[in-house]
């Protein structure tokens, strides 16, 4: 895996363990720590891919979702960023109030 593919599934393993409402602990059996899953969701390269692969199975994550989700984090950062280069032009504008 990449560093790139890393990043992307350490974000999708985040934001579905969250959702579910799920602790690194209720993940955590006797095939991958909770110190393993969190490496995972911080991108850790050094993570074995069969452990990253035994967690995408345990999470039941298919191509699919993770590709929806990766899509909605874009969206969102997408839209962060929209807002900010706002708050920017309109404080270079000279309009403070609108800014804050």
């Amino acid at each position: 895996m990449n560093i790139s593919e890393i990043q992307q599934i350490g974000t999708v393993v985040r934001k579905v363990r969250k959702e579910r409402g799920l602790r690194l602990g209720d993940l955590a059996d006797e095939n991958i720590s909770s110190a393993t899953i969190s490496n995972i969701e911080r991108s850790v390269p050094h993570v074995h891919d069969s452990k990253v692969y035994y967690l995408l199975d345990k999470l039941k994550i298919g191509g699919n979702e993770g590709s929806e989700v990766m899509y909605e984090e874009e969206n969102i950062l997408r839209n962060s960023l929209l807002k900010l280069k706002l708050v920017s032009i309109l404080w270079k504008s000279g309009k403070a109030e609108a800014a804050i």
